[in-house]
């Protein structure tokens, strides 16, 4: 019986001989099919966009470094004018001192011995100019390793799996829901202060805000600045000292939305038909174009929301005759439209808003029905979840970090 069972096997492996040789050829030809794809030739094709992006990241650096130092001339040469022009006018006032005196019929010794005084006092001055007011105090320039950061992981964002917060802060008061982040740092309003947070929500800095609700932040690279918008008026905010500074050549419009390239800056009106000013960056901030209707967007629509990226501009649109909402992805310099996607989002009041994923794909925020959509980079609705508290506007924070803002609070998820 052992024989038989034994011959029995073998004539199977007989008659199926030739497929298994064939699935073997098969599975030969795939291992070398993937060995050819680990040739030097493929394996530099395979890097070569991830090797662009570090030249660019060296690049914007570079032009970063050029125009801190070109800006720290500057100021330099105004402080030297400051100091020769104060040292000028002390000298006309002691000239002038001076021939007041020879014309004086009753010069007295003391007269003498303050233009003497005030003199030598000049002279040290001057002679010390070097040591007491040229002193360049430079601090070396730190690289953080965490700058460039290699994700071995597919780093796709998947919104329908977003994991729980690991880091909440909880509003106190009626703070602006909008946030922005840069390559380090979250902007954001709180307890009626501008405050940087790192990525565990840490207060770096803060400073007190007045100059009324904000609508928009965005982070510009080639000002090193964050840039915050108000109804009327657009600041510059430094994140190392958080100074404010109103940008004098924007015009006093009704503003909406702002966002930013390597070269421009665009802002939008808030009105039907809206408009998108378009102004420079460097060497000062001056409006280049406007953008009107139908290449914006339609008459009888407006823009609640603008975001630049890699030469496209994505713009959430609200049209009141239709009573819909959609994300419109346009190029960034003929505002043609690539592609345009309606979404189910019932009107109301308040904007949608949308935030840039990574793989160049959308999240559009539904804080009426607590909905976060993810888009497509071509423009097709990937999924929609539900956020657990109403959510109102969200950004990335370095490239698996996601930052929501809600009614209450400030959350952090790990994707």
């Amino acid at each position: 019986m052992t024989t038989c069972k034994y011959e029995e096997k073998y004539d199977l492996s007989n008659e199926n001989y030739d497929k298994y040789e064939n699935a073997l050829d098969d599975l030969a030809d795939r291992i070398n099919s993937l060995n050819d794809r680990l040739t030097t030739s493929n394996i530099e094709n395979m890097i070569s966009e991830s090797r662009q992006k570090l030249d660019q990241w060296r690049s914007d650096c570079y032009h970063l470094i050029d125009r801190f130092y070109e800006q720290k001339c500057r100021e330099f040469d105004r402080h030297v004018a400051e100091i020769i022009d104060r040292q000028r006018k002390e000298i006309n006032r002691i000239r002038s001192n001076t021939a007041t005196l020879i014309h004086k019929q009753d010069i007295l010794p003391k007269d003498i011995d303050y233009i003497t005084t005030i003199t030598g006092q000049l002279e040290q001055d001057i002679d010390e100019t070097r040591d007491k007011y040229l002193q360049i105090n430079i601090h070396l320039l730190e690289i953080n390793e965490n700058l460039i950061e290699f994700q071995t992981a597919n780093d796709t964002c998947d919104a329908s799996v977003i994991p729980p917060p690991y880091r909440t802060i909880n509003y106190i008061d009626e703070s602006s829901k909008i946030l922005c982040a840069n390559e380090r740092f979250l902007l954001v309003h709180h307890n009626s202060n501008l405050c940087l947070l790192d990525k565990e929500l840490n207060m770096i800095r803060e400073k007190f805000w007045t100059h009324g609700c904000i609508l928009d932040i965005c982070w510009s690279l080639t000002l090193a600045r964050f840039l915050v918008l108000t109804r009327n008026y657009l600041y510059l905010v430094d994140e190392s000292t958080m100074s404010i500074v109103r940008i004098q050549k924007v015009p006093k419009l009704s503003w909406w939305s702002c966002t930013y390239s390597d070269t421009c800056l665009f802002l939008t009106t808030k009105d039907w038909g809206s408009n998108i000013c378009q102004f420079t960056l460097w060497p000062s901030i001056q409006l280049l174009k406007r953008w009107q209707p139908p290449q914006t967007c339609k008459q009888n629509e407006t823009i609640n929301n603008i975001i630049y990226n890699k030469e496209r501009i994505a713009l959430m649109i609200y049209n009141r005759l239709t009573k819909s909402k959609l994300i419109e992805l346009k190029i960034a310099t003929t505002f043609d439209c690539l592609w345009s996607l309606n979404l189910d989002i019932a009107y109301d009041c308040r904007a949608a808003r949308c935030c840039l994923l990574n793989s160049d794909e959308w999240l559009v925020i539904d804080w009426n029905t607590s909905n976060l959509h993810h888009i497509s980079n071509d423009g097709k609705l990937k999924s929609t979840c539900e956020y657990n508290t109403s959510p109102s506007c969200a950004t990335m924070l370095s490239t698996n970090i996601l930052v929501i803002s809600t009614v209450d609070g400030i959350h952090l998820h790990k994707l």
